[in-house]
Order: structure tokens, then sequence, then C-alpha cells
């Protein structure tokens, strides 16, 4: 699977699949990627776009994993 990958800062860590069918973002607590529903893969892709400067700066909503950090 070849995918692009989405970090902000330490908040979180997320995948978008080139052909737009697949995504994800990194579960901090169960250490495994868990697939995003289909309500964030357009806000994934935008933020890749925005972190590649394709697009501009905008709000993103996004799922976030509020692991515990040992």
């Amino acid at each position: 699977k070849v995918v692009q990958i989405l970090r902000i800062g330490r908040t979180g860590l997320y995948y978008h699949s080139l052909d737009g069918v697949q995504g994800g973002f990194w579960d901090k607590s169960k250490k495994q990627w868990l697939p995003a529903e289909s309500s964030a893969l357009p806000e994934i892709r935008q933020g890749i776009l925005m972190a590649q400067k394709q697009r501009p700066h905008n709000l993103l909503t996004l799922p976030v994993s509020f692991g515990v950090e040992r």
C-alpha cells in the first residue's frame, strides 16, 4: 500500500492512500494504525495539501488519539 503521511506536531499522525480510498491515524494507546471514517478522508487530504503548500492554511477536523506517554 502506497500512502502519504501527515504529521501534525505531537498531536497526530495520519495516512491517506494515493487513490484516496483509504486513510487512518495512529492510536498511541493501542500502538496501531486505525482506519479513519470516510468523513475524515477529505480532511486528511486537505492537511497533506496544506503541508505541501498547495492549499492555504485552514482548520482541520481530524480524529485525535490521547494515549498515555511513558
